[in-house]
C-alpha cells in the first residue's frame, strides 16, 4: 500500500568515502550519520522507514550512481514522506547543480528533506535558500580536501615512499609506525615466495588458470580473505607494479618506495608472456606430450590432437588438419601420440645427458639477461630525456621529433622482446641442474614436461610417410639447439634450411 504524501516515514540516507587520511571524512562514520538521522526523526515525531548506506563512495558521483536513486525513487513515487540526512555533503559533493536538483526532486514529489545536524527541514520557511548556502560551504570544503589530499598523497608516495592503499599487496605487508602511521611496504614469507614463482611461471608461458591453482594450492588467501583463487585475481597480482617497487597512484609514481619482489625485467617478461593453453586432466589432450610442440613435415603447421580407438583402447592421436588459411597441406601427416612422445622423450633425456655445454649456456643466458635489464634501463632513461626535451622539439619538427622517439621506442622494444625470450626460455630449468633434471623427469606432471621440451627442442617435426605405413622413428625429425639429434639423415640439409617444420 503506497503512503501518502504526508506520511511520516522518512527514510535515512547515509555514505562515507573511505578515503584513508582524508580530512574530516574519517570523523563522518555511517553509525553517528544514522543515529543522528533516527534522532532528528524522533524529534520531529517521524518514523524511520529504509535506511540505506553507501560505504566507499564518493559525493562527486550523481545521485543515479549511488544508492540515494533508491531512496528519491521511493519519494517520488509517494512509498515515503521523504529523506533524512546527517549534513548537507552527504547528498552531494559533486557541483550545487545537483544538491539542488535532489532538493527539487523531492519538492516536486510534495516530499521532504531533513539534515539533522545543520538545522534544515524543507517543511520550514527559507528552508531551500539555507539548503543553498550549505551546499555551496560543503562544496568549498570539498575542494579543500582534495586540494590536502592530494598534496598528503604526493608527500607520501614520492618522499615517504608509502603504498597508498587499503590492503597491502599479496606477499607485502604494511609495517605502522608508533603514532599508527604506515610505512613502505615490507615482503612477507612464505607469501613473497611464491608470488615470485608466480611471476617466473607466467614469463614461462604458465596459463592464468593454472597459476590460479599455484596459488589455491599453496594456501594462501586473495586480497578479499577468499581461499579459492581466480584467473582475474591472479591477473591483478601480475599486473600490479607494486612488485617491482613501485608506490603509484595515477601520475604519481615512486619506483624506489620498497623492496621489490621481482626486478622490472622479470616483471615486463611476465607482462608479454604469452599464454600456453594446457590440457585439462583427464582429456585425450592432456595425454600428448608433444602438444603444441610437433608440428606437420608437410606444410609446417602444429599437429592437432584427437583420439582414435586402438586395440589397447581410446589414445592420441597427432594429426594435420589439411586446410589452412594459406593453402592446404601437400603431404599432411599424422601419427600415434604416445609412441611419437616416448621416443622424442628418450631422444630429449639422451641429448640432456650428453650436453656439456647446457650449464655454459645457462650463465651466458643469465649474463646476456642482466646486460639486457641494463640496456632497458639505459633505453628507458634516455627516451624519457627525448620526450622532456621540447627545445628540440621546437629545432628539428614534429615529424622528426616523433620518428626519433619511435627509433628509441623500437629499440626498447626489441630489447624487451629479447628478454621475455631468454627468462621463457630459462623459466622451465629454474629448478634443476640437467642432472636433476634427468633424475626428477619421471615425477613431473605432463604439462610440466610438455613446458620443458618446448624451452629446450628447437623444433619437433613428424615427417610424410615414405612407401609405408608401419611405425618408423626416423619419420621424428627432433631438432635440439641447433642440430638434428634424431631423425632421417637424407633430411637433415631440408630441415636446416628451414623447408620443413
Amino acid at each position: 500500500m503506497k503512503v501518502e504524501k504526508a506520511s511520516t516515514v522518512m527514510d535515512v540516507y547515509a555514505r562515507v568515502s573511505d578515503k584513508g587520511g582524508r580530512e574530516g571524512e574519517s570523523y563522518i562514520t555511517v553509525e553517528t550519520q544514522v543515529e543522528a538521522c533516527r534522532a532528528a526523526a524522533a524529534r520531529l515525531g517521524l518514523t524511520v522507514g529504509k535506511v540505506v548506506v553507501d560505504e566507499d563512495v564518493s559525493g562527486a558521483k550523481r545521485p543515479e550512481e549511488r544508492a540515494l536513486e533508491e531512496l528519491l525513487g521511493r519519494a517520488e513515487r509517494h512509498e515515503t514522506g521523504g529523506i533524512i540526512v546527517a549534513f548537507t555533503d552527504r547528498l552531494s559533493r559533486g557541483s550545487l547543480k545537483e544538491t539542488a536538483e535532489v532538493f527539487d526532486r523531492l519538492d516536486r514529489a510534495g516530499a521532504r528533506l531533513i539534515v539533522a545536524n545543520e538545522g534544515i527541514d524543507s517543511a520550514s520557511p527559507g528552508a531551500e535558500l539555507t539548503l543553498n548556502i550549505m551546499a555551496a560551504i560543503a562544496r568549498s570544503n570539498w575542494r579543500r580536501y582534495q586540494a590536502n589530499w592530494r598534496i598528503a598523497t604526493e608527500n607520501a608516495i614520492k618522499t615517504r615512499g608509502i603504498y597508498v592503499a587499503c590492503h597491502a599487496p599479496t606477499g607485502y605487508e604494511i609495517p605502522r609506525g608508533e603514532d599508527g602511521s604506515p610505512r613502505p611496504l615490507v615482503p612477507v614469507e612464505p607469501t613473497a615466495s611464491v608470488v615470485r614463482k608466480a611471476f617466473r611461471l607466467r614469463a614461462g608461458g604458465t596459463s592464468w588458470g593454472d597459476l590460479a591453482r599455484v596459488f589455491t594450492e599453496s594456501g594462501i588467501e586473495t586480497p578479499r580473505g577468499n581461499k579459492v583463487w581466480t584467473r582475474q585475481t591472479v591477473q591483478g597480482i601480475i599486473r600490479n607494479s607494486a612488485y617491482k617497487g613501485w608506490a603509484r597512484q595515477g601520475s604519481l609514481v615512486n619506483r624506489q618506495a620498497h623492496p621489490p619482489l621481482v626486478s622490472e625485467a622479470e616483471w615486463e617478461a611476465a607482462q608479454s608472456a604469452p599464454s600456453v593453453r594446457s590440457a585439462h586432466n583427464g582429456s585425450i589432450a592432456a595425454q600428448a606430450l608433444l602438444g603444441g610442440v610437433i608440428r606437420c613435415g608437410g606444410c609446417g603447421h602444429t599437429l592437432k590432437v584427437t583420439g582414435t580407438t586402438t586395440k589397447e583402447g581410446r589414445e592420441p592421436t597427432y594429426f594435420c588438419n589439411k586446410t589452412y588459411a594459406t593453402g592446404i597441406c601437400p603431404k599432411p601427416c599424422a601419427g600415434r601420440a604416445l609412441r611419437i612422445d616416448e621416443h622424442v622423450e628418450a631422444v630429449f633425456l639422451a641429448e640432456l645427458a650428453d650436453d656439456e655445454g647446457i650449464a655454459a649456456e645457462a650463465v651466458a643466458a643469465r649474463e646476456e639477461v642482466e646486460e639486457l635489464r641494463r640496456q632497458i634501463a639505459e633505453a628507458r632513461h634516455e627516451l624519457s630525456l627525448y620526450l622532456a626535451n621540447t627545445k628540440l622539439l621546437a629545432i628539428v619538427g614534429e615529424e622528426a621529433w616523433n620518428a626519433g622517439a619511435e627509433q628509441i621506442q623500437a629499440r626498447l622494444e626489441l630489447q624487451r622482446a629479447r628478454l621475455s625470450e631468454l627468462q621463457a626460455r630459462s623459466a622451465a630449468f629454474a629448478e634443476f641442474t640437467p642432472g636433476d633434471l634427468r633424475a626428477a623427469w619421471p615425477g613431473l606432471s605432463r604439462e610440466r614436461q610438455r613446458k620443458i621440451l618446448r624451452a629446450f627442442l628447437d623444433r619437433v617435426v613428424l615427417l610424410p610417410v615414405n612407401g609405408h605405413r608401419r611405425w618408423n622413428p626416423d619419420r621424428v625429425l627432433v631438432v635440439w639447439r641447433g642440430h638434428v639429434a634424431a631423425g632421417d639423415p637424407e633430411l637433415i640439409e631440408r630441415a636446416s634450411d628451414g623447408r620443413i617444420g
